[in-house]
């Protein structure tokens, strides 16, 4: 099953990626030199616990985004309010400021007015923290949909039609603590809880290179 999902989820980001090639949206990337060096492993702060993301299958680009042209502008996912949609996705627990009723008004509007193709997430352990809210940080095995920008803002690489949860490596609770880079490989970082659903023997074979990651 695991299997057929991921050969599911190959085709389906293959097809995104045309896609987006075809929206005038790729103008402003630049591929990477299959012969570079690339993180292994990248992070992703979120409010969601491990529990809810493994039902779901990974986390998925926000809306219905598949025949939305603008939903593959990169711009048009940088720049949304990702504190705001952290809290409705999370039933609003970090949202303040708003009566349940303005907070249902503004996830409708979210849901109608807004979808993205891509799921962020950032080679900076630390900047994952700050996305975590106090939560969770997840550790995850980079695949070929994975884009770094160009600008490298918040370190930031965002996954092309999603991620499947096999793909974690391992979570971890944050709380109130500042996370630290690790001093070796990320994906040895033994303060991650490991997730037994992770599949590194078909996911190892899409690194570009060692495995790295930044601060």
């Amino acid at each position: 099953m695991i299997f057929s999902l991921q050969s599911s989820f190959v085709f389906s980001a293959y097809a995104l990626w045309l896609a987006f090639l075809s929206s005038g949206q790729a103008g402003p990337l630049t591929p990477r030199d299959p012969d570079s060096r690339g993180p292994a492993y990248v992070y992703r702060g979120d409010t969601r616990s491990p529990a809810v993301l493994r039902a779901k299958g990974g986390f998925h680009p926000f809306g219905r985004y598949e025949d939305d042209d603008n939903a593959f502008n990169i711009e048009n996912h940088l720049f949304v309010d990702l504190g705001f949609m952290n809290a409705v996705s999370e039933n609003f627990d970090t949202c303040d400021g708003l009566s349940d009723e303005e907070k249902l008004s503004e996830a409708t509007n979210l849901q109608q007015n807004w979808t993205t193709a891509f799921v962020s997430t950032t080679t900076s352990i630390r900047t994952a923290s700050d996305y975590a809210h106090g939560r969770w940080v997840y550790l995850i095995h980079v695949t070929p949909n994975m884009i770094m920008l160009p600008e490298n803002l918040d370190d930031e690489i965002v996954a092309l039609g999603g991620i499947l949860w096999s793909q974690v490596r391992g979570y971890r609770w944050v709380g109130n603590e500042e996370l630290a880079p690790p001093s070796g490989n990320p994906g040895e970082d033994d303060r991650f809880t490991r997730s037994p659903d992770y599949v590194a023997q078909r996911l190892d074979w899409t690194l570009p290179s060692a495995p790295t990651a930044g601060n």
